[in-house]
């Protein structure tokens, strides 16, 4: 026990009730049931300055997650990273190549704001109409974003209800 003390630091005490939480470069994201809101704070070493509060408002939050191009699996097969995200604007999911089609690349391009262009309609399948700074959470019950300008009150998208 005594090695691993010198690996772990405290960044932030006394939260009133962080549930989920999610390290994205510099920074430290957390939902908070209680006061219904998703909070940020640095994680660097020695700084003290106070948590930001992204949004308030929010009830039932549980977890959160953050997408990144950077977070991809560092997999030579993972056509998401091997390809720079696929080729997609904004969101590449592979999945397991399935042996009966071993051509098709195992992975669709998907917009987590505006819509993904389709090929109908002169798009490539793989650009999105609009593109925003967002950070995507969950409830028990649904799927939500918010944009992380504080200026904007509009939803990256419909949130997803189960």
């Amino acid at each position: 026990m005594h090695a691993l003390a010198h690996i772990f630091q405290v960044i932030r005490r006394n939260l009133p009730n962080p549930m989920g939480v999610a390290v994205h470069k510099s920074d430290v994201y957390w939902v908070d049931r209680n006061l219904a809101s998703v909070f940020k704070a640095s994680k660097l070493a020695g700084n003290t300055s106070l948590p930001s509060s992204l949004r308030t408002n929010l009830p039932r939050l549980r977890d959160i997650a953050i997408f990144d191009v950077a977070n991809q699996p560092p997999d030579e097969l993972n056509p998401c990273l091997r390809l720079g995200n696929g080729g997609c604007d904004q969101l590449c999911f592979s999945f397991p190549l399935d042996p009966s089609n071993i051509e098709k690349m195992p992975y669709r391009c998907a917009c987590a704001t505006g819509d993904l262009t389709s090929t109908s309609s002169g798009g490539d399948g793989r650009k999105c109409s609009s593109v925003a700074e967002f950070l995507l959470f969950a409830t028990r019950t649904e799927i939500r974003a918010i944009n992380l300008d504080p200026q904007s009150t509009s939803l990256p998208f419909k949130p997803v209800v189960s």
